[in-house]
C-alpha cells in the first residue's frame, strides 16, 4: 500500500468537522489535508461536500506525490505515456502498430517495468480480435509471455489478469468467431 488516507469526525451540536490527511507509507509524509466543516441537518449535503473535495485533493494530490517521485527510467516512462495515448485516438491497423512499438521501445529500455509489459500485451491481443494481424497466433504467444513476466512480478494487478483473461479467451477460441458474436440467420 503506497498511500493511507486518515481521518476523524467530530460533532458539537449540529456541527459536524471532517478531517482527513492523505500520508505517502512508504516516506511517512505528509502530503494533504483538508478539513470540512458543515450543519447536521443535511447530512447527505455534507456527505458530498466531503467526498467531492476527498476526490478533487486526492486526484492532484497523488499525480503531485507521483510526478516527484524519481524515476529510474524516464524515457520508459515517455514511451509509456505515449503508447496509452495512441488508445485515446480510434484503433487502426497503423495506430495499433505504433502503440505496439512504443510499448517495446519501453521494454527495451526498461525491461522489467511491468506496466509496459501488461500494456504490450494487451495491444498485441488488441491487435488479434481486432484482426489486424498477419500473426494471430505469434501475437497471442508474445501476449501470454509477457502477461506470464507481468503476473510474476505483480500477481496482485488486477489489470494483469484482466488481460490475462483476455488472452485465454483468444487462446481458447482461436481464430473462430466468440461464441455471442455469431450471426443469427432470419
Amino acid at each position: 500500500m503506497r498511500y493511507v488516507l486518515e481521518g476523524s469526525v467530530r460533532r458539537s451540536g449540529n456541527q459536524v468537522r471532517v478531517n482527513a490527511q492523505l500520508i505517502d507509507a512508504e516516506t511517512d509524509a505528509h502530503l494533504w489535508a483538508e478539513r470540512v466543516d458543515g450543519d447536521m441537518s443535511d447530512l447527505f449535503a455534507l456527505q458530498d461536500e466531503v467526498t467531492s473535495r476527498l476526490a478533487n485533493a486526492l486526484g492532484i494530490g497523488l499525480v503531485a506525490a507521483e510526478a516527484v517521485r524519481p524515476n529510474e527510467h524516464p524515457d520508459a516512462l515517455d514511451y509509456i505515456l505515449r503508447g496509452r495515448a495512441t488508445g485515446l485516438k480510434p484503433d487502426s491497423r497503423d495506430r495499433v502498430a505504433e502503440r505496439i512499438i512504443l510499448f517495446e521501445h519501453a521494454l527495451t529500455l526498461d525491461p522489467t517495468s511491468v506496466e509496459a509489459q501488461i500494456l504490450l500485451a494487451n495491444a498485441l491481443v488488441g491487435r488479434v480480435l481486432g484482426g489486424m494481424t498477419d500473426s494471430a497466433a505469434a501475437d497471442l504467444a508474445r501476449a501470454e509471455g509477457l502477461i506470464g513476466g507481468a503476473l510474476a512480478a505483480s500477481p496482485s494487478s488486477a489489470y494483469a489478469h484482466y488481460v490475462k483473461g483476455r488472452v485465454c479467451v483468444r487462446g481458447t477460441y482461436g481464430t473462430r468467431p466468440f461464441p455471442n458474436t455469431r450471426r443469427r440467420s432470419r
